[in-house]
């Protein structure tokens, strides 16, 4: 859910991953592993830079910033019973 957020404001920004990861800082491994699902726990430094890359702010902020947290948790976790 959170990779695929990733790749969706990178697409919508028209940018590669490439040009994201210079823009952010972060290495293109760490874009493609992020979008590829492959890291499951992404750091808060990580989402945050992400954020400021792609200038989220307000409501889309923090749902990137939820989807991250989601990400997180076991799937098990997940439900409410």
């Amino acid at each position: 859910m959170f990779g695929s957020m990733i790749r969706a404001h990178r697409l919508r920004r028209a940018i590669t991953q490439e040009e994201l990861a210079h823009a952010s800082g972060l290495s293109v491994r760490t874009i493609r592993d992020l979008e590829a699902g492959r890291i499951a726990r992404p750091r808060q430094g990580t989402v945050r830079i992400l954020a400021d890359a792609f200038e989220l702010c307000g409501d889309k902020r923090e749902r990137f910033y939820t989807a991250a947290l989601l990400e997180s948790v076991p799937s098990d976790s997940r439900h409410t019973g």
